[in-house]
């Protein structure tokens, strides 16, 4: 601000004393008010001192006073009359001397008034910039009690300072956009640069050819970005206030979003859980299937993937598959599993399901160059078959990984027993076991024996009674003793190759894990 803002405000009633034309365009920079009879140590070029004149009384005060305003080039002097009651003509004559102008005001205007107007006027003062911030903070406040959510806070911040900025979730996509819109390339470029970057403090990426600040928000894995067009070191004080309030407000928001995503998820896993593992009944699943928007009647299919990059969210991974199932009308319950998103669909389905067509161009963006194998089911209609959908989506998928690019598998079949096994799921698995290993699980818990464990080891050696007796340290007519024990408890003949199968696929029931 010049000096004339200061003298044309009439709400400040300033008037000029001393003072030719020119001295009205010196540039005021600052307020300093006091009465000390030596100033000069706190005075800086462009201030405009506000005293009460109480140093007038002596004139060696007043020339050591005003030398030090006009040598440390003081934009004015201004001399509040209270105290004093008139300025004295030696302060005149000396300020006329010294081309120092020299104004005074009204007793009813306080040098308060007129030094925060000065402030007011000082753009990268820190006052200004505190006050602006605050101003900023307060508006974002009412714009979320309003019911606005981060669209809006980002539409505020945009309208304050003419600066892009965007939110992109953890799964990619663009949740609130202010300036330019992101196409899906910048979008997917941004959103690969954040994933990489396993730090958790602002950095520099590139958009476009020009620097762009991420800022992340959350744990690893489900992380939001709110994004800026411009490197943060670049920007004033005043924006990186107003960037603190945003990314404050913002982050509550998508923390709630979050936190409904997580419940969400630990609702999918243990209901697809309980199929897998066959643990209620047909009916349970059907009420649960209706309570969840699901129809038994309609078609349901399992969708298992994985990303060969331990970095790539869940989310993510997640969110790309439920995209390419909007296709359809279904309904999607999904939760990951360490690496994987199991995703279970139920609904009226297109045929052929291409599901390799789906993914948009956005998606495979996202994917920059990574490989994803997506293992499916076969549609099944009912809930009797269900806990073998899941097994069969999980196997594809298996089968699938190692590819390159984009692999969906929807033929693949089993290849081993154990792979077999995975298929018939976890409770199918557990019931064959005890129904064939039982008798002899229950001797051995009565008894403190260990028939299995000779049964096992017999088994693993083809029986072979040398090799047996030789690996149990147990004596070849003891080791026939145990194993005609053991044929009694189970009523097997472990010469005959069906009973003997049966054994093997009881114990290998025992350690098939689902993958």
């Amino acid at each position: 601000m010049k000096l004339r803002d200061l003298i044309d405000n009439d709400g400040l009633q300033v008037s000029v004393v001393v003072g030719q034309p020119q001295d009205m365009d010196r540039v005021v920079s600052g307020a300093y008010i006091t009465d000390l009879p030596d100033p000069s140590p706190f005075i800086s070029a462009g201030d405009v001192v506000l005293t009460s004149g109480l140093w007038t009384g002596k004139s060696v005060s007043v020339h050591s006073f005003i030398d030090a305003l006009a040598d440390r080039r003081a934009a004015a002097l201004l001399i509040g009359i209270i105290e004093i009651g008139i300025i004295p003509e030696t302060v005149i004559d000396y300020c006329r001397e010294r081309s120092l102008a020299l104004l005074t005001v009204s007793p009813s205007i306080s040098f308060k008034t007129i030094s925060s107007f000065i402030v007011d006027q000082q753009p990268m003062s820190s006052v200004h910039i505190a006050r602006k911030a605050l101003g900023f903070s307060a508006k974002i406040a009412d714009t979320i009690s309003g019911g606005g959510g981060s669209q809006e806070v980002l539409d505020c911040f945009r309208d304050d300072f003419a600066v892009d900025c965007w939110i992109i979730n953890a799964d990619g996509s663009v949740a609130a956009s202010a300036g330019r819109t992101l196409t899906a390339r910048d979008s997917s470029a941004l959103w690969n640069q954040a994933v990489r970057t396993v730090a958790n403090e602002t950095f520099t990426a590139t958009f476009d050819g020009a620097p762009a600040s991420i800022i992340p928000m959350g744990l690893q894995g489900e992380r939001d970005y709110f994004i800026l067009a411009g490197s943060m070191e670049s920007f004033s004080q005043e924006v990186y206030l107003a960037v603190e309030a945003v990314v404050n407000a913002v982050r509550v928001e998508r923390a709630l979003v979050r936190r409904n995503a997580r419940a969400e998820s630990e609702n999918a896993r243990h209901f697809i859980g309980s199929i897998a593992r066959q643990e209620v009944s047909p009916g349970a699943i059907s009420a649960r299937m209706r309570i969840e928007g699901m129809s038994p009647k309609n078609d349901s299919v399992f969708l298992v993937a994985a990303v060969n990059d331990p970095h790539f969210p869940h989310s993510a991974l997640r969110g790309l598959l439920i995209r390419a199932l909007d296709h359809d009308e279904c309904r999607t319950l999904a939760y990951d599993d360490e690496r994987k998103s199991i995703i279970l669909a139920n609904g009226t389905f297109s045929k052929p399901f291409t599901l390799h067509q789906r993914l948009s161009e956005h998606d495979r963006l996202l994917l920059d160059g990574r490989s994803l194998a997506i293992g499916v089911s076969d549609f099944t209609t009912g809930v009797s078959r269900l806990g073998s959908s899941f097994a069969t989506a999980m196997e594809r998928m298996e089968s699938a990984r190692g590819s390159s690019g984009i692999t969906v598998s929807t033929s693949v079949y089993p290849n081993t027993h154990e792979a077999l096994l995975r298929f018939l799921g976890t409770g199918i698995r557990s019931g064959f076991t005890a129904e064939v290993l039982g008798p002899l699980l229950s001797y051995d818990k009565r008894h403190n024996g260990n028939l299995l464990t000779t049964l096992r080891v017999f088994l693993a050696n083809d029986c072979s009674w040398q090799e047996t007796s030789t690996q149990l340290h147990m004596h070849i007519n003891t080791l026939r003793y145990r194993i005609t024990r053991i044929e009694e408890l189970l009523n097997r003949d472990i010469g005959s190759l069906d009973d003997r199968v049966d054994l093997v696929l009881a114990f290998d029931s025992l350690n098939v894990k689902d993958e």
